[in-house]
């Protein structure tokens, strides 16, 4: 696939969108960086680059393998009620104001949902494993969230609001909660805290602590949490990741981990019934608890540091793994393209099996 082509299905130029996403957050992130060094805070290297890995895994995923702007523009031309392009310049302006808060409100649901349900929480449950709250948490993306998110969401296409309307507002939210991903944000002022998700909002929903759990669910708007009784205020310190502790660095697994727990109790249980049922319950089912609710969350398994040879190998296969990623967006051929895309998760298990491997000899 040329350059050409990826960004006519995309709706954008793929390469110059990654570059400058790319400069802006290393920009940030050094930023950050420094202001904890100041503040006497460590940077945990390995937790910040399984994030980052993550992040790739799910670029490729959403952009370079399985696109979603072919079937929104599908379902756009043949099930939208309306059609906004017959609407006047005035109305476009004012009509023009009504998506955000539409696609923002569709997020709260399938971001609600992604927590209630196990088959939402395997979706999803790879963004919350991260013990840290520092914008690398941002980039922690869980691969298969945007395909759950979009059954959610895809009805403001159903409606008629034009996919790039749909597709730029879907970018926002992502964009906006890029910056709540941190401790060195406090507080914003009073009418903000009130109105918009904050970096105080936000770390809610990433921490283990009972009062949290299953709270702030915004993308954008808080006001969706204060309307459906889902809103609680940041008043204790929060511990950071998912209830049950994930036992590794791995990029690749720690997207299907959540899957595969969900799919052995299924089996496990002997029953159809309860075969079909559990990915619609809350994943507290899955220890066979009513409640997710812990009075403290357990100690991390993986707190330590890798050693440095295992720093190094990770930022390498890291490294290739970007190569042959960017190799396949231009791959002409499909059998080479799905050939660099192997090479490429290889390369990107090799990333958590080089901090693994090296954390554990540090233990030993």
């Amino acid at each position: 696939m040329s350059q050409e082509s990826l960004s006519a299905i995309l709706g954008f130029d793929y390469f110059s969108y990654i570059g400058m996403s790319t400069f802006i957050i290393s920009a940030l992130v050094a930023i950050e960086m420094y202001i904890l060094k100041k503040k006497g805070n460590s940077f945990h290297f390995e937790d910040a680059l399984s994030s980052i890995a993550c992040g790739i895994v799910s670029t490729a995923l959403i952009f370079l393998i399985f696109p979603l702007q072919p079937l929104t523009h599908f379902i756009h031309d043949k099930v939208a009620f309306f059609d906004m392009s017959r609407l006047s310049n005035w109305q476009m302006l004012v009509a023009g104001i009504f998506p955000i808060f539409a696609v923002d409100h569709s997020y709260y649901w399938g971001h609600r949902f992604c927590h209630v349900w196990n088959i939402g929480w395997v979706a999803h449950a790879a963004h919350h494993q991260s013990e840290r709250m520092t914008f690398t948490t941002s980039l922690r993306n869980a691969s298969f969230q945007p395909y759950f998110l979009f059954f959610f969401q895809v009805i403001c296409v159903i409606i008629g609001f034009p996919v790039a309307w749909f597709i730029s507002n879907i970018s926002m939210i992502v964009a906006f909660q890029f910056w709540l991903h941190t401790e060195t944000v406090r507080k914003m002022p009073a009418w903000f805290e009130w109105l918009f998700n904050t970096p105080s909002h936000h770390r809610v929903p990433h921490a283990s602590d009972a009062i949290y759990l299953d709270k702030n669910f915004a993308g954008i708007f808080v006001i969706w949490d204060r309307l459906y009784g889902t809103f609680e205020s940041e008043t204790v310190n929060a511990h950071y990741g998912t209830v049950q502790k994930i036992e590794s660095w791995n990029p690749v697994w720690v997207q299907f981990e959540h899957l595969a727990k969900t799919f052995r109790f299924a089996v496990a249980s002997r029953s159809l019934r309860t075969f079909a049922s559990i990915w619609f319950q809350a994943p507290a089912a899955l220890e066979g608890n009513d409640s997710p609710y812990l009075a403290e969350p357990p100690l991390s398994p993986k707190a330590g540091h890798s050693s440095t040879r295992g720093r190094i190998e990770s930022i390498a296969y890291l490294i290739l793994a970007i190569v042959l990623m960017s190799a396949a967006a231009v791959a002409e051929s499909i059998p080479i393209r799905i050939g660099l895309f192997a090479l490429f998760i290889v390369s990107l298990v090799q990333v958590g099996r080089s901090l693994d491997r090296s954390m554990l000899g540090a233990e030993a």
